[in-house]
């Protein structure tokens, strides 16, 4: 094969896939794609630099040859990419603008920036699921219009970025082909499509999500075996936990068991550093009745007695393209000092019909007709001084959802 042919050929930069997300205490990590060894960022003076920094990044070069139910017409098999990562330490740096760009020899990338933590007490985030399908039409229409109604610094996502996991083209849709990510921090669970290696053949699954795993960059600070994939981060007032509900064929294992132990130790290791607990989970044990059932019957009463004893304030959650949110819930029960799980359906143009068993269901508070009304659904979370405030969108800017949520006491 000739590479450089190959690359003109089927429209490859020599820097793709850039993200930049929040860490923990701070923390900011950049994670990118290079064609070859020795690129590096470049970030540019501020009022926090004095000078220009010059990052070179841990480069790890990888491919998916070795698998063979992988498509073979995407360059993710084709050719062997390095994934470059680095960190900046940024704890004192409080809603300060930085600004970037990577090098690759001759080649360099447009100016990207994004904006530390300000450590208040009021500011907002963006909240996304199932961005899936790469190609739609509607999910960057969806984010540059949240972004044109308030400007926020933070992103995040319940999974499933794309369709298929291992298809590069889905992902330099998602990341390159807009600028929708290239001035937020943006942070994401795995969905179980993050495990998934052909669309089209259910059971060709990868046992871990190495595209995902490559191209995300996510807080190292997980148990055992669950290292970027379960995670967690302090931003401003908000404790953020990221948990993986694993793939399509895995509802009960030693991992969920594992996470939900880590998962009270790291509430109760940052007691008394937020005032709210956050989750992103990519599977709703509140969600559809018809999709996923195992997750009902099976993850739903491991899950809510820890997020009860924990005081979760809200969990988002995505996977069944169908958008539905309960009322308080503690003990699988109404109870207004509980907690709220937000299904948001899909922020792309996959949608399920609308389910009667959960609209009628007492614990459901609220379920959009997503399908029924071709609409893709996101959300800004605001943070106040005593309560938390969802406001719900299509991708048109119409609010089809509100919710508010008191501060607990702690």
């Amino acid at each position: 094969m000739n590479k450089r042919k190959y690359i003109k050929e089927h429209n490859i930069n020599p820097i793709t896939l850039i993200v930049a997300s929040a860490l923990d205490n701070g923390k900011i990590g950049i994670k990118y794609q290079s064609l070859k060894k020795g690129s590096y960022v470049l970030i540019f003076r501020n009022e926090y630099f004095k000078d220009d920094i010059y990052l070179f990044p841990e480069e790890i070069k990888w491919d998916l040859k070795d698998y063979d139910y992988v498509k073979k017409d995407n360059p993710f098999y084709d050719i062997s990419f390095y994934s470059c990562y680095a960190e900046l330490d940024l704890k004192d740096a409080l809603g300060i603008k930085f600004e970037y760009i990577i090098v690759s020899g001759k080649y360099q990338t447009e100016i990207r920036s994004f904006e530390t933590q300000n450590n208040l007490k009021k500011w907002s985030y963006y909240s996304f699921v199932d961005f899936q399908h790469g190609f739609n039409d509607v999910t960057h229409k969806l984010i540059n219009n949240l972004k044109s109604l308030k400007k926020c610094n933070l992103m995040l996502c319940s999974g499933d970025l794309t369709g298929t996991s291992a298809n590069y083209y889905e992902w330099q849709w998602l990341l390159d082909n807009n600028d929708s990510f290239s001035d937020v921090l943006f942070n994401s669970a795995v969905g179980d499509h993050e495990y998934w290696a052909k669309y089209e053949v259910h059971a060709s699954m990868f046992k871990e999500p190495i595209p995902y795993l490559n191209i995300m960059p996510a807080a190292n600070n997980g148990p055992d075996l669950e290292k970027n994939k379960t995670y967690y981060f302090l931003f401003n007032n908000c404790l953020f936990v990221f948990l993986n509900t694993q793939d399509s064929d895995t509802v009960d294992n030693e991992n969920i068991q594992n996470q939900l132990v880590w998962f009270k130790e790291v509430v109760n290791n940052n007691k008394g550093l937020y005032d709210y607990l956050i989750v992103y989970m990519h599977k709703s044990i509140y969600g559809s009745f018809e999709n996923d059932t195992r997750v009902r019957k099976m993850m739903r009463p491991m899950f809510y007695p820890i997020f009860d004893e924990c005081k979760v304030d809200v969990v988002f959650s995505g996977h069944d393209h169908r958008y539905s949110r309960t009322h308080a819930i503690k003990d699988d029960k109404l109870n207004q000092d509980g907690t709220y799980y937000v299904d948001l359906g899909s922020s792309g143009n996959k949608r399920r019909v609308y389910e009667e068993e959960v609209d009628k269901d007492p614990l459901c508070a609220r379920v959009v007709k997503i399908k029924e009304e071709e609409l893709a659904i996101g959300a800004i979370v605001n943070v106040d001084v005593d309560k938390l405030s969802i406001d719900i969108y299509d991708q048109d800017l119409n609010k089809v959802d509100y919710l508010e949520i008191s501060k607990k006491k702690r």
